[in-house]
């Protein structure tokens, strides 16, 4: 979704109504380099929040700042987004079920395992000593900057089947998916649709949002190739008079 990087941020005019909606920036990825990454925007009479990796879509919120004119073109493809049905039907996803199988086994590493920066040296390597006042080698990371386990689950490096999982025919990656927000719930339409000629994942569905009851989507980009190992797969009920995805 490509954007303009000079536009700057548009404050909601209602604060009652972004702060109702706040949970949505946690969807954000504000370090990547375009505005759009990093505030919600109304579109089509809703709100949506993207990372780039995943977007979510809420109906019914007109008070959101609307897309500036200079996003025009990514405007489209949003709408494309928010709007398109889903072409290849899954079944029925329980949310909660979902957000549960996406959460991290290990919420400090995120199951990546070693690797992390060392905390305590900020990844430098070493500290000051607290007599001398030298700089002598960080203990809790033997001088490395990163952690060779991680000091909550002891792992060592990332377990691909932690990190990735099948959702239908297609893989998805948890880090992405444990980031959907905890507001919307109950058993959704998921299904397969198009952006380009990449296939995304939709989740449709209407949860009691800011006090209304609200429709909306959330949109990921699943993966492009196929990981290697063994990966679980997520329960998917079959569609009335249809078969589970494979």
């Amino acid at each position: 979704m490509a954007a303009t990087a000079t536009i700057a941020n548009v404050p909601w005019a209602d604060k009652a109504a972004a702060a109702q909606f706040a949970w949505l920036d946690a969807v954000l990825d504000p370090g990547r380099g375009t505005r759009l990454t990093k505030q919600a925007w109304g579109v089509a009479g809703g709100v949506f929040a993207t990372s780039g990796k995943m977007l979510v879509f809420v109906a019914d919120v007109p008070q959101a700042p609307a897309i500036p004119e200079e996003l025009a073109r990514t405007q489209e493809t949003v709408l494309h987004l928010i709007q398109t049905p889903a072409d290849e039907p899954l079944g029925v996803v329980d949310m909660a079920a979902l957000q549960a199988f996406a959460a991290p086994a290990c919420p400090a590493c995120k199951d990546a395992g070693g690797g992390a920066k060392c905390e305590e040296c900020d990844g430098e390597g070493v500290i000051e000593c607290y007599a001398c006042e030298n700089e002598t080698e960080c203990r809790d990371c033997s001088g490395r900057g990163r952690y060779k386990h991680c000091p909550t689950c002891r792992k060592e490096r990332a377990a691909d089947d932690r990190r990735y999982c099948r959702i239908g025919r297609l893989f998805c990656d948890r880090n992405i998916l444990c980031l959907i927000p905890q507001q919307l719930q109950g058993g959704v339409a998921a299904g397969f649709g198009r952006n380009g000629n990449d296939r995304v994942l939709m989740l449709d569905g209407k949860s009691a949002i800011a006090g209304a009851d609200r429709a909306w989507r959330v949109v990921v980009m699943p993966l492009l190739t196929a990981p290697a190992g063994e990966h679980p797969s997520l329960a998917i009920a079959p569609p009335q008079g249809g078969e589970a995805a494979p």
